[in-house]
């Protein structure tokens, strides 16, 4: 039991801002509400020396690994506290070192990189992953559904698994220059629908499109709205050119997490056709929340942990991965049955609020403080 005062953490991690990301975001705000003090050791971006001067805690960044690995063997050698790796993904070195200086080590652990592990269990690099988890003292799960995945497939192990379902948090709208694609958003007299996702096969962006354009051109007046970047970027926009909807289908890749919040505020619905893959699954699914701070109900993919989010008939509707007609049938119920859908903006508003940082870091705090 780690009982003594806890002056220090070091967070570990190839995945921070202003890198625009789940993971990303949640390390951001453990570090931002917890009542710890943190020195974040993390790789080199673009614009990150705004952003690291914004910030109240140090950020130590370098470009190349190596100079990245040879300062944390200086840190580690003179620190007492404890190391917490906010990714499995390149700490592997970093993990073995902080058993070499004897540090204590919490590692949050996440849904697409444990079922890659498991996806991948011939690969010499990934069985070199199964053995590096045995050596870390406290493994934070963001699911309920990581933690069974990862007891399903894995052998047991001294290190104790803890369940986290991570926060969100709501930004202070403050804004003088407007995308000018929001104001046309915002006017429109159309019931808007939106979301917020990297561009790639897992989020099911295409058969949203799909069906969101079939209900127009069966005379529903809809807008959607696509927010992310991502590889499949292309083959989502030819879709959309050759339905002839570009004036009312939009992806949009450049959008702030501040303007980001304007098109929660003016959307009516949150949408996500969540997919599972070989080695991609949604773990959590905090978006829904997010989008559920502002009273917007999701319809959304059941898969991996999204159910834990996203309660049936409660806050949102949740739908068999591609299933169209079951997409057309909940929007279609959310547009005709206004005190049906009411009642989710209410409850989604509810949920995501219990679910603010404030409300729940200390969860985390808790087993830090007893690694």
């Amino acid at each position: 039991m780690f009982t003594k005062q806890i002056d220090k953490i070091i967070l570990y991690t190839d995945s921070f801002p202003p890198s625009v990301g789940g993971a990303e975001n949640a390390l951001y705000n453990i570090v931002k509400f917890s009542k710890f003090n943190f020195l974040v050791i993390t790789g080199s971006l673009e614009k990150q020396e705004e952003f690291d001067n914004n910030q109240n805690f140090p950020i130590i960044r370098f470009s190349k690994k190596v100079k990245l690995l040879s300062k944390a063997i200086i840190l580690y050698e003179n620190f007492s506290g404890i190391i917490v790796f906010g990714t499995l993904w390149g700490s592997l070195t970093a993990i073995l070192l902080s058993k070499v200086f004897g540090q204590k080590t919490v590692l949050f652990l996440h849904g697409s990189e444990l079922k890659t592990i498991v996806s991948n269990k011939y690969n010499v690099k990934f069985k070199i992953y199964r053995i590096l988890l045995k050596f870390i003292d406290q493994i934070i799960c963001n699911s309920n559904w990581v933690q069974k995945f990862y007891e399903d497939h894995f052998q047991k192990t001294k290190n104790p698994l803890n369940v986290f379902t991570l926060g969100v948090s709501k930004q202070k709208i403050n804004i003088k220059d407007v995308n000018p694609y929001l104001l046309h958003y915002k006017s429109q007299d159309s019931i808007n629908l939106l979301s917020v996702g990297r561009l790639v096969w897992r989020k099911g962006h295409d058969t949203v499109i799909e069906v969101i354009s079939d209900l127009i051109k069966n005379g529903k007046n809809l807008t959607y709205t696509i927010i992310g970047r991502g590889e499949e970027y292309k083959r989502l926009q030819n879709k959309i050119i050759c339905q002839n909807l570009q004036n009312r289908i939009k992806i949009l890749t450049d959008i702030d997490d501040m303007f980001l919040q304007l098109f929660y505020k003016y959307a009516d619905i949150f949408i996500l056709n969540c997919r599972e893959d070989k080695n991609y699954i949604e773990g959590l699914g905090l978006v829904f929340w997010e989008a559920g701070l502002y009273g917007v109900p999701s319809i959304a993919g059941k898969v991996g942990g999204v159910p834990e989010v996203i309660i049936n008939d409660m806050n949102g509707i949740l739908i068999e991965p591609d299933n169209k007609v079951a997409i057309k049938n909940a929007v279609t119920q959310m547009l005709n049955d206004k005190h049906y859908y009411n009642n989710l903006k209410n409850i989604s508003k509810k949920i995501a609020t219990e679910n603010l940082w404030k409300n729940k870091i200390n969860i985390f705090e808790t087993v830090v403080e007893t690694c």
